[in-house]
């Protein structure tokens, strides 16, 4: 990599700067800082030739980039993006100074990217399988929401367990995962939770889901009631047809429904029935 062309290096780089809409004469640096705030859409058009991994790491053995904290680190989010796992490893073996969000983020960048070869890039240097991103979403719910067994498995091997909020056991009931479900499930899960995934799997339309939860005790009650007041339908029909065949008859009305019809009756027998 030493050996690279300077040659090939300009050329690419170059054409990746103008991809990335510089115009203005630029050198090493400044062209890769303009590619790597660029990273994410240069991907999406497929710009980044075969030999980029190459060219960055043969830069940094020159000791031909000016690294600061920042670039360190966006360059590195463009490797667990990209999945260049040498660039990575490189960049974590460095000087970077990873705080826990950066880290976090990192990681769940290489999840919702698929990326499980790096995952052990991160956790070799330090990246804890404990923490959640800016939005409070955990690792492994990440990982849930790819679908992605082995980063879920490799996750799990290395510590990660269903968080006690019920993020993993949502994100496991919006996919339908039965498997995944019963795993969050037997770490154990609060009533708030097990109801907040119920409605997210109504929400999905996810009937096997519900049953699951509804057999862990989620109530439907909550979800049943924001279906009326939106006046959905639907969701309404499929959350009853799911009580039905769990034979939760208590759950098909609520106590506020059954005052309504005693007093829409108007017979004392009725209202004596009044809860």
């Amino acid at each position: 990599m030493n050996d690279m062309d300077d040659a090939h290096i300009n050329a690419t780089l170059h054409s990746l700067y103008w991809h990335a809409g510089g115009r203005k004469t630029a050198g090493v640096t400044a062209m890769l800082r303009r590619i790597v705030d660029a990273g994410s859409n240069l991907q999406r058009l497929r710009a980044f030739p075969a030999d980029f991994e190459d060219i960055v790491l043969a830069l940094l053995a020159r000791d031909s980039l000016m690294l600061d904290e920042e670039f360190r680190q966006d360059l590195l989010e463009l490797a667990c993006e990209a999945c260049h796992a040498r660039l990575a490893t490189c960049l974590l073996a460095g000087e970077l100074a990873l705080t826990t969000e950066n880290a976090a983020l990192c990681m769940a960048i290489a999840l919702r990217h698929g990326h499980v070869a790096l995952l052990d890039c991160l956790l070799n240097a330090g990246v804890s399988v404990h923490g959640s991103d800016a939005s409070g979403t955990p690792m492994l719910s990440h990982a849930i929401a790819t679908g992605n067994s082995a980063a879920i498995e490799r996750l799990i091997a290395s510590g990660a367990r269903p968080d006690a909020q019920g993020h993993a056991l949502a994100t496991a009931a919006i996919h339908g995962d039965a498997e995944l479900l019963q795993m969050c499930l037997a770490h154990g899960a609060s009533q708030q939770a097990l109801d907040d995934a119920f409605a997210m799997a109504v929400a999905a339309q996810q009937p096997d889901a519900m049953a699951i939860l509804l057999n862990a005790g989620a109530s439907a009650e909550a979800a049943l009631q924001q279906a009326r007041q939106r006046g959905d339908e639907d969701a309404s029909v499929l959350i009853r047809a799911a009580l039905f065949a769990q034979g939760n008859y208590d759950q098909l009305l609520s106590p506020e429904e059954i005052r309504v019809a005693a007093l829409a009756l108007q017979t004392p027998a009725a209202l004596d029935k009044m809860p």
